[in-house]
């Protein structure tokens, strides 16, 4: 079983997500959409204001933003190529009021007034971090579903920093040898696990992940599972102690 979220299942994460979206059409224009929205059929909603460019290649970049004070707060990137199509009026009320159902946002009222819906029909998705770079197909795309916690992942990850600082720092023992001592903060979590941010150097940082035992499905999950990662550091110290001479 997999201890990490798919690559597609991350693009659909950062889909969600409030972000920075930037969308560069052909002409080397650039729009910052107000909101994205992944459709059933693969094609990706934007809502724009002030929209007036024809059909045509476009880019859609997405950045991965933690929001939480970190030096190096972005965390990946996703760049989606497609075609961009306009749409009529009647198209863009019905779509507006499907992603209304799932995800209500004001701007939306603005359609056919002062915003605009268009519609970005993918050809290649690429996400890109640290690691590598991996290309999604849109079949993959279309299949995947984001984590059920990527719209708490903030309020996670700022309540653990803030509020638990003793669970914190238990699981910085479970770090590798040469990166205990060092400043660590909380940079993602997921169904699958936690990852943290060490601070090496004033300028350099590594970050670590460490797997849940069984992936969580509900937000009292995703709590135990943390407090279990915390917990199985405190055992094996335990046990440790018990066993010494």
């Amino acid at each position: 079983m997999s201890a990490a979220l798919s690559a597609a299942e991350r693009i659909r994460s950062t889909l969600l997500r409030p972000g920075s979206p930037t969308l560069t059409l052909d002409t080397a224009a650039t729009v910052r959409p107000v909101l994205q929205h992944l459709l059933p059929d693969g094609s990706i909603a934007l809502l724009v204001t002030d929209w007036s460019a024809d059909p045509q290649p476009a880019m859609l970049e997405l950045p991965d933003q933690l929001n939480l004070p970190q030096r190096q707060p972005i965390r990946s990137l996703t760049w989606i190529t497609g075609l961009l199509e306009t749409l009529c009026d009647a198209e863009q009320a019905a779509i507006a009021l499907d992603i209304a159902e799932d995800r209500p946002h004001p701007e939306l009222l603005e359609v056919g007034h002062s915003a605009s819906l268009v519609l970005l029909r993918p050809l290649t998705a690429v996400v890109v971090d640290a690691e590598a770079a991996t290309s999604v197909s849109i079949e993959e795309l279309i299949a995947a579903r984001p984590d059920p916690f990527c719209m708490l992942e903030d309020v996670w990850l700022a309540h653990l920093e803030d509020a638990h600082d003793e669970i914190l720092q238990i699981l910085c023992r479970r770090l590798p040898p040469a990166l205990r001592g060092h400043r660590a903060h909380p940079l993602a979590i997921d169904r699958h696990g936690l990852s943290l941010r060490v601070q090496t150097t004033e300028d350099a940082t590594t970050d670590v992940r460490l797997p849940f035992a069984t992936p969580a499905q509900s937000p009292l999950e995703l709590g135990r599972a943390v407090r279990a990662l915390a917990s199985c550091v405190f055992h094996r110290g335990l046990h440790a102690r018990h066993d010494a001479p």
